[in-house]
């Protein structure tokens, strides 16, 4: 493959209603009032070679989720996301932030970090609100598995499933990862960066763009 893929994730309750408070703008979030549903945060980072100019895997994809799906790694392009080049990444800054799905109760960030000579990380950080669960009919859940309710636009405050989940309004992209995890990145992929594959992502069109943590399409 060539590059070195890590993958955890982690599941809570929270209690109360905060992840749907319209009117809490994470910054007097007091860790309290979360309605009983289940959370889970998910984060994969992907070591790349210091070699290539792109800090994306060259194969391999997932879904953010059903709304924003992700075939393969230059699809972040697509969705407007900004990804540095190798020569940008050293003490980069996403400016970017939270971004959340207007469909469902998803949100996430892309961040991206240099190790030197180890190579450069791409860290996708998902956080998820999948609803208390007690009930097939729970609207959390059938927004994410029917279709016929999958356009339909939600309002939460962008910000606060990842402040629900974290019990903090601020989350520290490279915080989740072990010594262990890092000594993991740092070692060479048993596979070699295949022959003349090159990311580039000036192929690759741009769908939409980012304005104030929403996905707002160009077309």
């Amino acid at each position: 493959m060539g590059f070195v893929e890590l993958h955890t994730a982690e599941a809570r309750i929270c209690h109360g209603s905060i992840c749907d408070s319209s009117n809490c703008d994470g910054s007097n979030w007091n860790g309290s009032n979360c309605d009983g549903s289940l959370f889970v945060r998910e984060q994969k980072v992907f070591m790349i070679p210091d070699t290539e100019k792109t800090p994306l895997p060259w194969c391999g994809g997932f879904g953010i989720c059903r709304h924003i799906p992700l075939a393969e790694m230059t699809d972040l392009y697509w969705w407007g996301i900004r990804v540095p080049q190798v020569d940008e990444i050293d003490g980069y800054e996403n400016k970017q932030g939270i971004i959340y799905c207007q469909h469902c109760h998803t949100e996430f960030r892309v961040d991206f970090k240099s190790y030197g000579k180890a190579g450069n990380a791409l860290f996708i950080t998902i956080w998820m609100d999948l609803g208390q669960g007690r009930d097939s009919n729970d609207f959390k859940r059938r927004i994410r598995l029917d279709g016929s309710e999958r356009r339909k636009k939600l309002t939460y405050q962008r910000g606060s499933i990842c402040a629900a989940f974290e019990q903090n309004t601020e989350f520290k992209f490279d915080s989740l990862l072990t010594e262990k995890d890092k000594k993991d990145l740092r070692t060479p992929s048993y596979w070699s960066w295949p022959i003349n594959v090159t990311v580039l992502g000036k192929e690759v069109g741009i769908g939409y763009m980012v304005r104030n943590g929403r996905l707002v399409p160009k077309f």
